[in-house]
């Protein structure tokens, strides 16, 4: 299981670096959240919280670089 861990998480870590090089705010909360999965699944709860925050941070600039409704 942990083995798995490790792959799937060395995939989304890359993913959610190439995300953050290129501000791509929901790809980056996407990522986030399947990091955070993974490691709340393998009880690495402490790093599942930082991805949490990782993938609100994502969330809230998404939501405000979003064009305002007159």
């Amino acid at each position: 299981m942990l083995q798995e861990f490790q792959q799937y998480n060395r995939d989304d870590i890359a993913s959610l670096l190439m995300d953050l090089e290129h501000g791509d705010a929901p790809a980056i909360a996407s990522s986030a959240h399947r990091i955070k999965g993974a490691c709340r699944m393998v009880g690495a709860l402490e790093l599942a919280d930082l991805c949490l925050k990782i993938e609100q941070a994502a969330k809230q600039v998404d939501f405000l670089s979003q064009p305002k409704i007159e």
